[in-house]
């Protein structure tokens, strides 16, 4: 078979450009299509990606306020203790104390005041006799926590019936410390 071409060459030459031209806008549109179907693609995975970050963080937050609160709570609770310990080792055993003093107390005495406080024990009360409040003083003097025991010399003068104020010193360390 032959083919003819009766179609001039200015005209051929023009035919062939716009040939190149559609194959060139054809391969065009083709790449828009690609790069909007990637665009939405890449769209839909940003999405996604964002959603999973924003769950994330949520979580991250929610562990992080828990933390906190856990945190808080030993820190509280261990304070707690620290005060608890605080004041265990500031408590001094009065029943021992009071119980050990009162083995000091001669039959023939009676204390009728007692008070403890910033180093100074005042002790009030009433004797019998000179002797009954001697043997007090004595007993007191050798009783370990107290030291400067001191009784008015106008006490011990008279015979019988003596109203007198003792006064002495003591250590907190002894005192808590005692044991019988």
């Amino acid at each position: 078979m032959i083919t003819l071409n009766l179609i001039p060459p200015e005209k051929k030459k023009n035919l062939r450009v716009i040939s190149i031209l559609l194959i060139i806008k054809h391969n065009l549109i083709m790449l828009f299509f690609v790069i909007a179907f990637s665009a939405f693609v890449l769209l839909l995975g940003k999405a996604a990606i964002d959603e999973h970050f924003t769950n994330v963080v949520s979580q991250s937050t929610l562990t992080t306020k828990y933390a906190r609160i856990f945190n808080y709570e030993i820190k509280d609770f261990n304070n707690k203790i620290d005060a608890t310990a605080e004041i265990q080792n500031k408590n001094i055993p009065w029943v021992i104390f009071f119980s050990a003093l009162a083995k000091q107390v001669p039959n023939g005495i009676t204390i009728t005041y007692l008070e403890i406080k910033d180093g100074n024990i005042a002790i009030n009360g009433n004797a019998k006799t000179r002797s009954d409040l001697i043997q007090f003083k004595i007993n007191l003097e050798n009783f370990e926590i107290f030291t400067n025991v001191i009784i008015p010399l106008e006490s011990m003068l008279k015979k019988e019936d003596i109203n007198f104020n003792v006064k002495a010193k003591y250590e907190n360390v002894k005192l808590k410390n005692y044991e019988q």
